[in-house]
């Protein structure tokens, strides 16, 4: 075992054991080289996904044998891993887009589109995603316009808050739910710059636990309004052949 930590420890690779540690208890976590620059996508996702490049950019294709429209919007929003407004980012889109959320019930509920999302790419930016609409202008105004009214109006509806908080929270302790999903998140975690004996779904819940709307609204509150102004934004689109 001590010649088996002497590897470990001197690996040229990131190598994480899950279960019994006891033979490797004194293993030097932090001596691990860690991959920077260009060697390193998921430290940097941001060279390989501009989304600045497609700012004021509309993309439409018609496909005749398409029966509903599908859209992606995005804007370029770099908010770090470790940073309570990438936290604060992914609480507003559950807000917005869960069962009993405000866009779930306008959109969806009203028969505009089967599913919108909104979903927050780590140092890259934000996006909104309508699928399956048969109405693709009233899905997007509609969202539009409800997340201009909740962000301008500067509070959030707290049962609706709560219950955004309670399923981040949850989302966040089911990803550690076996061993498996353990190990992939320690490797993760070392990836993403965390020292040994930190975690980045902790420090999430605590972040999560510790918001509230006016924390959320006023950090990230402008990135929302941003997503829909004509020269930040970019969008792609495939509709059906007009008959």
């Amino acid at each position: 075992m001590d010649e088996l930590k002497g590897y470990i420890s001197k690996a040229d690779a990131n190598i994480h054991l899950i279960g019994n540690q006891n033979g490797i208890e004194n293993v030097d976590f932090n001596s691990w080289p860690r991959l920077s620059g260009e060697h390193s996508i998921i430290n940097h996702p941001e060279k390989i996904i501009d989304y600045s490049r497609a700012a004021g950019k509309s993309y439409c294709i018609s496909r005749p044998k398409c029966t509903s429209a599908y859209f992606k919007q995005s804007v370029q929003a770099p908010l770090d891993v470790k940073s309570p407004a990438y936290t604060y980012s992914n609480l507003l889109n559950l807000y917005f887009c869960e069962s009993s959320g405000v866009l779930h019930n306008e959109v969806r509920g009203k028969g505009f589109a089967y599913h919108v999302g909104l979903s927050t790419v780590r140092n890259i930016g934000l996006d909104l995603k309508i699928y399956d609409a048969s109405n693709l202008p009233g899905a997007y105004e509609t969202t539009k316009k409800c997340v201009f009214e909740t962000v301008e109006s500067g509070t959030l509806n707290p049962e609706l808050f709560e219950t955004a908080k309670r399923s981040l929270i949850i989302r966040y302790v089911n990803a550690e739910y076996t061993v498996k999903q353990a190990g992939t998140n320690s490797y993760n975690d070392h990836m993403k710059g965390f020292n040994f004996d930190e975690s980045d779904h902790q420090l999430k819940i605590a972040q999560v636990q510790a918001a509230t709307p006016e924390d959320v609204l006023k950090s990230v509150g402008s990135l929302y309004l941003d997503l829909f102004d004509e020269s930040k934004c970019g969008r792609a689109m495939v509709i059906p052949t007009a008959a």
